[in-house]
């Protein structure tokens, strides 16, 4: 579970930013508690996920784990940050690639579904989210915020880079729409039987091709 200082860096530094999450030197344990956090609660549970089954994992005490997270939800909410600015890599990354307006859109969905393919106990970790967002006001903001990025991101795409005309009021729904797709139908993949990401995404992306 070893961290190295390569591998932080490899995370839009921007993107921390946004989520209030800035690696430094002295934050590298952090990070590698995070992870640890991530493989306990995608592979135990929320239950038996704790200080101690985090730090027999990176092979350190309990106490070491205390000394930079005081709470378990606090070390939930930094893995939770840590999930949300990776996927962000990913669909920067796949959004750099596009050339079109609806590349852009397309590249949008693919960019969940790799990120999803790639990074699996990352997603059993993020379907807790929204069971913390009824429970906690923070979790909530943080959920909220991330939604509105995204949909204001798709916005931008379908008002600015199409080769149609929509009007704000549609694009706005739109935006809702495309995202929540997106994220249910990855989220399908996980929660019900028979489903692959593969075969989702395509029929994602045929449904956004007749609602654009």
């Amino acid at each position: 579970m070893q961290e190295s200082s390569k591998e932080i860096t490899n995370i839009d530094p921007i993107l921390y930013e946004l989520f209030e999450f800035k690696p430094r030197k002295g934050d590298l344990k952090k990070v590698e508690i995070m992870k640890a956090a991530i493989v306990s609660l995608s592979t135990l549970g929320v239950e038996k996920t704790s200080f101690e089954s985090i730090a027999k994992l990176i092979g350190t005490r309990r106490a070491h784990i205390a000394y930079h997270f005081s709470e378990k939800h606090d070390i939930y909410k930094g893995a939770i940050k840590y999930i949300l600015a990776t996927y962000q890599q990913v669909l920067m990354e796949q959004l750099s690639h596009a050339k079109t307006g609806i590349e852009m859109l397309e590249r949008y969905v693919k960019a969940g579904f790799s990120w999803a393919e790639n990074n699996p106990n990352q997603v059993s970790v993020l379907l807790l989210l929204g069971y913390f967002c009824s429970i906690d006001e923070e979790y909530l903001e943080l959920n909220h915020l991330v939604k509105q990025k995204g949909q204001e991101r798709i916005y931008f795409i379908l008002m600015d880079q199409l080769d149609k005309e929509i009007s704000s009021k549609d694009a706005r729904s739109l935006s809702v729409t495309i995202q929540n797709l997106t994220s249910s139908s990855i989220q399908d993949c996980y929660t019900t039987k028979g489903l692959s990401l593969k075969d989702t995404q395509k029929n994602v992306l045929t449904l956004i091709r007749k609602i654009i």
